[in-house]
């Protein structure tokens, strides 16, 4: 396929007219993924997810993606769910998803699916780590969002409280430069890229974390803010999307009255389209 975005989270290449592209990864990269197009089926993992992405290594020189296109071609409508702060820490409360939450999405869906497709986003704070781990929960919110489970396919976003948690603090790495880039890591690892993108209808969707850490010790300070890497990627993101589209930005924290400078630049860049 010709003109397919793909991204290593910090700069984006499109392919040829033979599909083939090349990228240079950055020393940070986690994972190669594509923008799947709006003509083409979300690829679903063995875990129920969507699943456009291939973890990284350096000694890998060729990641390969497979597009489904969907049998009636690109829709015209859907239906989206915006899903907010499951926020689990305890497992009465992750019962009270899987037994309440869960079903209900679920039952609306299939409702609404009579009509058009249905597409879930949770918008941050999958789980609850606050001076405590609540890590364990992860692998379980992602088997409870499954496609099996509510019907559709569901991306996730990053929140303040889905930080990687470390009792003796997050420090960087060979594979993360600062602790910034490793405060997200784990939840990368169960829910994929921090930073994406994908198309429905006439619609390009933009996922990005919207946290900034103040501190990296088992509190997880934060604000509202976007790292400079960040605001490159989806400058380079949005130069291949066309003025006429629609944009969703799908963030935890809201952007409104905020001064920061990289929330501006990214406000900027949305308002074009």
């Amino acid at each position: 396929l010709e003109g397919v975005a793909v991204s290593d989270g910090f700069s984006v290449v499109t392919t040829n007219r033979n599909g083939y592209y090349e990228l240079a990864p950055s020393k940070d990269a986690w994972y190669i993924y594509v923008t799947i197009p709006a003509e083409y089926e979300v690829p679903i993992n063995e875990y129920g997810q969507p699943c456009f992405y291939k973890r990284y290594s350096a000694t890998t020189q060729k990641y390969n993606f497979t597009l489904t296109p969907l049998s009636g071609g690109k829709e015209e409508k859907f239906a989206l769910f915006a899903i907010a702060d499951p926020q689990i820490y305890s497992d009465k409360y992750l019962g009270y998803l899987k037994s309440e939450a869960i079903p209900g999405i679920k039952a609306h869906c299939a409702d609404v699916s009579k009509e058009m497709p249905c597409y879930g986003i949770t918008l941050g704070d999958i789980i609850s780590n606050d001076g405590n781990d609540r890590s364990m929960y992860r692998d379980d919110l992602r088997d409870g969002f499954a496609s099996s489970q509510t019907g559709m396919p569901v991306f996730q976003v990053m929140g303040n409280h889905d930080y990687t948690f470390r009792r003796e603090g997050v420090t960087a790495d060979e594979s993360s430069s600062t602790p910034q880039i490793k405060m997200q890591r784990d939840h990368e690892e169960v829910f994929g890229p921090a930073n994406y993108s994908f198309d429905r209808g006439d619609v390009h969707f933009v996922a990005m974390r919207d946290i900034l850490y103040t501190s990296f010790d088992n509190k997880g300070k934060n604000e509202l803010g976007f790292m400079d890497e960040q605001v490159e990627w989806l400058r380079q993101d949005l130069a291949v999307v066309p003025k006429d589209k629609l944009v969703i930005l799908c963030v935890h924290i809201p952007l409104l009255n905020s001064s920061n400078a990289n929330i501006q630049k990214v406000i900027s860049m949305i308002k074009q389209y």
